[in-house]
């Protein structure tokens, strides 16, 4: 089931996830592992760069 609000999917850019990892986007990804987690459904895209296979659990 996707996430939904009027209708419209809800998406994350997770861009930030093709980066060298700095202050901001370790910001990003402990916001992200936190909405994913109240939000399951929530999907998460990135570039055909992602160099990761998933959020990392912390």
């Amino acid at each position: 089931m996707k996430a939904v609000l009027n209708g419209i999917p809800i998406l994350v850019n997770a861009r930030f996830l093709t980066q060298p990892v700095t202050g901001v986007q370790r910001y990003a990804i402990e916001i992200s592992l936190q909405i994913k987690k109240h939000y399951p459904e929530i999907e998460f895209i990135a570039p055909k760069e992602f160099r990761m296979n998933s959020l990392p659990d912390n």
